[in-house]
Formats: structure tokens, sequence, C-alpha cells
């Protein structure tokens, strides 16, 4: 559950950085336009604002690594849990041949993502964090 949070906490953040925010101002600013010189620089200022706000410039360069080890720790989960079945001991106990592993992944998980899983909406603490650092 909390991996699926936090993907789609990332993702909301995102989608709406970019479409809601980013285009908009495109849109503003093409309205406002009077030439194709400012037409041009309105593309380019909504390609800079958009590589920024979707953590690909320079200055969101700190929670973009975060963000690359949480996705590095969903994938490393996920192939510890497809690298083998779950199986049911003699006691009725459901097993895995790599439960330490897994459990350890989900507790480095944890760490990296505790910014995105705390509070009441996950993308209200990423867009922080996100801007906390963006803005530094």
């Amino acid at each position: 559950y909390e991996v699926s949070q936090c993907l789609h906490a990332v993702q909301i953040y995102m989608t709406h950085q970019l479409h809601n925010i980013s285009w908009h101002e495109l849109q503003a600013e093409m309205r406002g336009a009077r030439s194709v010189s400012q037409l041009q620089q309105a593309h380019q200022t909504y390609l800079n604002n958009a590589m920024e706000r979707l953590l690909l410039g320079e200055s969101t360069r700190a929670p973009h690594e975060i963000i690359l080890k949480i996705f590095k720790h969903v994938t490393l989960f996920v192939k510890l849990l497809q690298s083998a079945q779950f199986t049911t001991d003699l006691q009725g106990h459901v097993t895995h041949p790599h439960f330490d592993k897994i459990i350890q992944r989900h507790e480095d998980f944890t760490k990296q993502a505790v910014f995105i899983l705390k509070g009441k909406t996950a993308t209200i603490f990423l867009t922080s964090f996100v801007h906390s650092h963006y803005f530094l």
C-alpha cells in the first residue's frame, strides 16, 4: 500500500505541475504574445519551467536524486517479491525465501519516502519538499 501511495503521489505531483500549472502559464503567455519571438520566448519559458517542476533541472537535483532512490528501492522490492514463490510450511505459515531482504527493502524505502508517506495528503508534502529545495 505504501509503495502504491508513494508512486501515486509522485504521479499526481508531476501531472499537476505540468498540466495544471505550466500549461496554463504557457496559454496565458501565448494569449499575450504579439510576435513570433514572444511566442518562442513563451515556449522556452514553458520548457524551462516544466524541466524544473518535473525535477529535471539543475536546481532540483536533490529531490530528483531522492525520487530516483525511492524508485530504485521499489524496483528492488518488486524484484525480490517476484524472484521466488510464496510457500506454506507444515504449520500453515506463508513464507518467502527472501522475506528478510524484502523487509529490509521496505524499511529502506520507508526511510527515503517518509516525506511523501506522512501526513493527510502525500502530494502536499512532495510539493513542499520539492519547493523547499527548488527555492534554495
